[in-house]
């Protein structure tokens, strides 16, 4: 056996380790062997191994938020799959430069590369990566809470994987139309297709997949207001993350645990929870999250009536909002500030935006602030519509905490009309 020869086999050989590593979760591991095995690629003439090699790297990077380094990475291996006219290896590229933006909150700059991708992938008839390309660029879109042209991508995107008979790639698409579901009010779809994920996963032993699953199921949970149950999916979906060193994911976690204890009025523990999220979302520059955290701090100073304090996460949270584009998250700030403000003409805007989106959950939840905010104006005949679209939305949820608290605001109601 010649020198390269050697060295090509000592290269499969570490990326086969590294990919046993990487899907047990063992990252460090994994990323000595891809560095033993770029180190060896560039000591050959195989540009195409050594381009192989950086994309493989990109994908550790990115299960450990290192973001710079793996733009870094793509762009390189995007220069050489040019130089050799590799039209599979250019769309891999492009693919994973768009995530990179896409995790970074550049969503136009996402969905500009994952569009490339997607166009030279469907010309080399690579479905595969086609298919990719269409669940990221659904992703792009539920992100600007664009959901009926999210859940278009995601079921094209399905229809080539179950073509394909990908079982991996099938259960990330389940999840993602399950998360659409839970977006717009549809619970129980929305748990059918988690739940089918789920199973696809523990099937296969996707690790890491089987942990985004049960986050996302505790935040059905979440939003039925079955908070034990939800806090159980949540703890349990945080150790699967820490142990295998997911940052971004654990700041999700973290914060979804801070809603719940927050809600429930355990303000230490939620307090506790919400700043070890924001400290890991700072340190990757994830907009999209820190927004997200910054309106949990507004509840918190809400419900600790520390007005200013909550005026100045409002703030940092509507920045973000905005320069994401995110209509979704702006008619949430919308709502925070209504409530905060006691401000009829900041409920409309926020009703108007979710109303726009289907924001189901979230817009019964604002018709109930607003009623009950009517009310407390003395607006009695204009508190009963809102009312009533909160509760037409809540029992067909199946939110029986909200339903109850209707009730109540509707006892008050009806005594004063």
């Amino acid at each position: 056996m010649n020198g390269d020869s050697r060295k090509h086999l000592l290269i499969r050989a570490y990326k086969a380790r590294a990919s046993v590593y990487n899907f047990i979760g063992e990252k460090a591991k994994a990323c000595l062997d891809i560095e033993k095995g770029i180190d060896l690629a560039n000591e050959t003439d195989d540009k195409k191994v050594l381009a192989d090699l950086l994309m493989n790297f990109t994908d550790f990077y990115l299960s450990m938020a290192k973001f710079e380094d793996m733009l870094k990475l793509s762009k390189k291996a995007l220069g050489i799959y040019k130089k050799l006219s590799d039209r599979n290896g250019i769309s891999e590229a492009l693919h994973q430069i768009a995530n990179v933006y896409y995790s970074l909150g550049k969503f136009n700059f996402a969905l500009n590369y994952y569009n490339k991708s997607l166009e030279i992938a469907e010309e080399v008839k690579n479905c595969l990566r086609a298919s990719a390309a269409l669940n990221n660029i659904g992703n792009v879109y539920y992100s600007l809470g664009k959901y009926s042209k999210a859940l278009y991508y995601y079921k094209k995107s399905l229809r080539l994987k179950e073509k394909l008979k990908d079982k991996g790639t099938m259960a990330k698409t389940l999840h993602n139309i399950g998360a659409i579901y839970a977006r717009i009010g549809e619970y129980k779809k929305s748990l059918s297709y988690l739940i089918n994920s789920f199973k696809i996963k523990e099937e296969i032993g996707d690790i890491w997949g089987k942990a985004t699953s049960l986050l996302s199921i505790g935040e059905v949970y979440n939003v039925l207001s079955i908070y034990n149950t939800s806090l159980e999916y949540f703890k349990e979906a945080l150790t699967i993350y820490e142990k295998i060193g997911d940052k971004w994911s654990s700041a999700c976690c973290l914060k979804a645990i801070a809603d719940i204890y927050i809600e429930t009025d355990d303000f230490k523990k939620g307090l506790d929870c919400l700043r070890k999220s924001e400290k890991i979302a700072n340190k990757l520059r994830t907009k999209e999250l820190l927004c997200d955290i910054f309106m949990t701090f507004v509840q918190y100073y809400f419900k600790k009536a520390e007005i200013n304090n909550a005026r100045t996460y409002i703030k940092l949270a509507m920045d973000l909002a905005q320069e994401m584009r995110s209509e979704s998250r702006k008619g949430i700030v919308l709502f925070l500030k209504a409530r905060l403000e006691k401000s009829e003409e900041d409920y409309k805007k926020s009703i108007e935006i979710l109303e726009k989106l289907n924001e189901n959950y979230q817009l019964a939840v604002t018709y109930y602030y607003y009623s009950k905010f009517l009310i407390s104006q003395r607006n009695f005949k204009s508190a009963i519509e809102p009312l009533k679209k909160s509760k037409k939305i809540f029992t067909r949820i199946g939110n029986k905490h909200y339903l109850e608290k209707i009730e109540k605001l509707w006892s008050e109601l009806k005594w004063k009309l």
